[in-house]
């Protein structure tokens, strides 16, 4: 038998919806079958749900639905109880302009959304995206297209393509969510020298080792919002690295560019395309050949694993640099300040930094000019 406690407290409408959160599977899926029932209303206490159990229930459903998971059917029950969109922006598909659209222009504007995702995208264009999503998922239809499949004689979405909608939602509402976690303050006016101190630890690349652990962590970086769930869809379950899940959702021969600049490119082939990504790994280097400790793993917070360490990032002592869309901002004093590159944004951090870990910091060549030409 399994543990349920949700039959003494159903749901029977959406104020009620609203209160009751189930904790375990079955109340969770029981929970969907009142609320897909009740519809009308719904629509946050499920997104509220899916962005909270995103990832405990991204797991097989067992039975005859081999290719979907316990959330993707959080992410249809949403869908249905979506209130449908009075004013659609045409402009967000390409043929809409002409009075149309297609069913791939969806999957098409939610890749160029992932590739240059950012804060200050409109809600009126998400809401005609997400409106477009309900379409085509809550649907059959009679004509065939590239994201459907043949189920009798109409066609529905491919669950690969409904796994493709629902993580790019999560990604883009949780990332969205993570700015407002913490205050923006200013930052106080710093005189560094990040050129000359960095200039010192160039040396690494002459080292195989360390242009192969910049490698992976390159791959980790590349990764677009939702991509990693989209190429491991036919593999729920198991973890898939960075490399295999760009090496299936990018061209080859860009891989093959990447690779080739990252084992045998100069400091300056790398900084025209991975110029933070290799600042932060020198600064590692830095600190565990000089303070024993992991720079990156004690002091970076990447953007995707911001989610798992909330409470943590809210109690913390030590400055944490957080990545935010592509760029840095340091975390100190449940603040934030900056938001740019490492150049700017590890000095900061530096200067906040009193003993982290223990460690007396001795940074001679990040505060004061050199007195001779290296």
């Amino acid at each position: 038998m399994y543990k349920s406690t949700y039959l003494t407290v159903r749901v029977h409408g959406a104020e009620e919806a609203a209160v009751i959160v189930p904790e375990e599977t079955v109340d969770h899926l029981l929970w969907l079958i009142d609320v897909y029932d009740v519809k009308t209303g719904c629509a946050p206490a499920v997104k509220k749900l899916l962005m909270s159990t995103y990832h405990k229930e991204q797991e097989r459903v067992p039975g005859i639905l081999p290719r979907w998971t316990k959330t993707m059917l959080t992410w249809v029950t949403f869908l249905h109880a979506l209130p449908e969109q009075q004013h659609v922006d045409t402009t967000v598909f390409p043929a809409c302009r002409r009075g149309v659209w297609e069913p791939s222009d969806v999957m098409i504007a939610l890749d160029a959304l992932a590739m240059h995702w950012n804060p200050d995208v409109s809600e009126d264009y998400l809401n005609t995206i997400w409106s477009k999503c309900k379409e085509l998922v809550m649907h059959r239809h009679a004509a065939p297209s590239e994201v459907f499949e043949k189920v009798d004689d109409m066609y529905a979405v491919k669950p690969e393509c409904i796994m493709a909608m629902l993580s790019r939602f999560y990604w883009f509402n949780q990332t969205l969510d993570q700015l407002k976690w913490f205050p923006a303050a200013r930052a106080p006016p710093i005189v560094h020298y990040f050129d000359q101190f960095i200039g010192n630890e160039k040396r690494h690349l002459k080292v195989a080792k360390f242009r192969e652990g910049l490698t992976k962590l390159v791959w980790d970086r590349e990764l677009f919002y939702g991509d990693r769930e989209i190429a491991g869809h036919d593999q729920i379950g198991v973890k898939m690295s960075s490399y295999s899940c760009l090496y299936k959702r990018r061209p080859v021969c860009l891989m093959q560019k990447y690779q080739n600049i990252l084992s045998y490119g100069t400091y300056e082939e790398i900084c025209e395309r991975f110029q933070d990504v290799l600042w932060l790994y020198m600064i590692r280097s830095h600190f565990i050949n000089n303070y024993q400790i992991d720079f990156i793993k004690y002091f970076v917070c990447w953007e995707v694993d911001q989610h798992k360490h909330r409470s943590a990032l809210t109690s913390m002592s030590t400055p944490v640099i957080l990545e935010r869309f592509g760029k840095y901002t340091v975390l100190h004093g449940g603040k934030t300040y900056l938001n740019g590159s490492i150049r700017d944004v590890f000095p900061l951090w530096a200067h906040f930094a009193d003993k982290p870990h223990g460690r007396q910091l001795h940074l001679k060549t990040l505060w004061e000019p050199s007195t001779y030409e290296l």
